[in-house]
Formats: structure tokens, C-alpha cells, sequence
């Protein structure tokens, strides 16, 4: 590689923390024993994100991701919205999460306290997730915004799913399917990375950039990425792959743009 093609990959890896590590071993001979322990995204980066300021009023169709948990991660589910600033795409994320109050009076986190008085984290009785609480909010969500989809984990999400579809039949082709594989996340990996990367995604969400900043990444053999969480059990990232599953929503058409047909046009759904 010439000294030009040196320099660029220098200036990505400084933008990118999931390339550090491959620069330092292939052209600075730094041996790296880190095992998936550097973060995917830069802390700089992920507090760019946040804005406190941003007003949970934006419109257009939208894209959720959904992680579940029952007693000791959070429950997470993340709304997309996506408008142009100087022509160039920007993603807007909203987080709820919750967790059970058994598991928050011995959790370790000081600021989940915090997150519970500014509504970004709700406290569900006893000593699992009450499904109820997400079950409502995500009936919301379809009555209230054009949903391209919501991306779930069957793994942990059938019971849940199939009460909601029973629910609103008429959107069941909106949910789809993100099972626990790199194939499904690692275009929404590559997005989040390149939107943190160039000051594209903007969220309100303290807890959410938490979660981004602990997120880590496992690279297979065909280098598909995975979203993975550090040694530290208290260092969530569930809000984090909740955004990872909704931005696999976005990768081939991005949210702006609209598809083919929606499932509210197949279900002859208008809003006025």
C-alpha cells in the first residue's frame, strides 16, 4: 500500500474504532490481545449524538427495533425517523426501555434512577419484565406513526409478537424477523457506524448512548459483524441492538425513501 492509501486508512481508523485495531496490527506491528473488549463505536462520536434538546415530534415512516429481555438486561425498543439536512440523511432514534424492580434495586448503575424520572427507563413489578408494558407502547406506535417495519428476535419475542398481531392484523407484514446471526446485523452494524461516524444520528436518549458507547463487536470468518456486550455485566447494550435490528430496516431502502408498496397501502390504511 503506497503512502496515500496509508494516510486514508489512518483518517478511517480515527473516525471508526472497529477498524483501530486491524491498522495497528497490520501496518504498525502492535500486537492486539483486546478479544472483542474495544468498543465499536469512538466515545467522542456517540456524544456528538446527543441531543437534548431534540423534541419527539417528527413525522414520515418509521422503523423499530425491538430486544427483549426477562430479569437481568433491559428491554429495549428504539423508533427511527429519518429527514435531510443539507441534502444528506440524517436518523433521529427514540428509546423506551425497561427493567424488572427486582433487578434495578440491586443494579450498580447510579443513573438508572435518573433515566426513570425523565421516562427512559420504566421499572416493571417483581422479578421479570411485565410484557404488558411493551405490548401497549408498541400498539401505540402502530396506531401512531407509519411503522415500515419491527424488527424482532423470535427468539425471545413469539409470545409478544403473536398477541399483537391478533391485536392489529392488519400490519402483520410489518414485522420481520432479525435472528441472532451476523448475516441480519451486519448491515445495521455498518450503518449505525457510518451515520456515528459522520454526525448523522442524533438521539435525546441518555440511556441509548450508554448502550452505544459499551457496544462492542465480534467479527466472524466472512467478516459479518455481531454486536456483542463487554467482560462487565453491569455495561448494557440492549438499547444499542435494538437500533442495530431497526437500521437493518434502512440498509437497502433508507427511510426517506418509500418502498415498493407499504403494508398500509396493502391494507388500504390511510392517514389524514
Amino acid at each position: 500500500m503506497d503512502a496515500q492509501g496509508l494516510r486514508e486508512e489512518f483518517g478511517r481508523a480515527l473516525q471508526l474504532a472497529s477498524m483501530e485495531e486491524g491498522v495497528k496490527q497490520k501496518h504498525l506491528c502492535i500486537w492486539s490481545n483486546d478479544k472483542g473488549e474495544s468498543p465499536f463505536l469512538t466515545l467522542e462520536n456517540v456524544r456528538r449524538c446527543y441531543d437534548r434538546d431534540l423534541k419527539d415530534d417528527l413525522e414520515g415512516e418509521v422503523a423499530v427495533g425491538m430486544d427483549l429481555a426477562s430479569r437481568l438486561d433491559l428491554t429495549a425498543v428504539v423508533r427511527l425517523h429519518a429527514k435531510r439536512v443539507d441534502d444528506e440523511l440524517h436518523y433521529y432514534a427514540f428509546c423506551k426501555a425497561w427493567l424488572p424492580a427486582e433487578t434495578a434495586s440491586r443494579a450498580k448503575n447510579a443513573s438508572y434512577k435518573g433515566w426513570m424520572g425523565e421516562g427512559h427507563l420504566v421499572e416493571t413489578p417483581g422479578n421479570i419484565v411485565d410484557l404488558s408494558f411493551v405490548e401497549e407502547y408498541i400498539a401505540a406506535e402502530l396506531e401512531k406513526y407509519r411503522v415500515r417495519a419491527i424488527t424482532f428476535d423470535p427468539l425471545q419475542s413469539n409470545l409478544l409478537v403473536t398477541r399483537l398481531q391478533k391485536q392489529k392484523p392488519e400490519f402483520k407484514d410489518a414485522w420481520v424477523e432479525c435472528t441472532q446471526s451476523g448475516k441480519y446485523f451486519t448491515p445495521g452494524m455498518l450503518l449505525l457506524e457510518e451515520l456515528v461516524a459522520d454526525g448523522r444520528f442524533h438521539t435525546n436518549s441518555p440511556l441509548l448512548l450508554w448502550c452505544l458507547s459499551n457496544l462492542r463487536c465480534k467479527k466472524g470468518v466472512t467478516n459479518l459483524l455481531f454486536p456483542a456486550r463487554p467482560k462487565d455485566e453491569q455495561q448494557k447494550i440492549d438499547a444499542a441492538v435494538a437500533t442495530v435490528m431497526a437500521l437493518t430496516a434502512c440498509s437497502n431502502t433508507p427511510l426517506d425513501e418509500s418502498t415498493t408498496e407499504s403494508v398500509y397501502e396493502k391494507n388500504d390504511v390511510f392517514f389524514v
